[in-house]
């Protein structure tokens, strides 16, 4: 065997394994990722918005980082 037995593991038919786990287990090389977190947190949980409960300000937090993957109309995805 050529390949070193981890690589050959690694990229034996798992390639998309692979993928996630670099984007997903990737440390950034800034801190602005979490900033921004942070200044939408601080826009979501203000004084006007005193009664919003922790759990419901962590699932407004949660859609707001994430609205490009939310469908807010309700419209069924291109496909083509």
């Amino acid at each position: 065997m050529t390949e070193e037995p981890i690589t050959a593991h690694l990229y034996g038919g798992r390639k998309i394994a692979v993928m996630l786990a670099k984007r997903i287990l990737n440390i950034p090389a800034t801190s602005a990722p979490s900033e921004r977190v942070f200044s939408a947190a601080a826009n979501i949980i203000n004084i006007e918005r005193a009664r919003l409960t922790s759990e419901n300000a962590n699932v407004v937090l949660f859609l707001k980082e994430n609205e490009e993957y939310v469908n807010w109309t309700n419209k069924k995805a291109d496909t083509t």
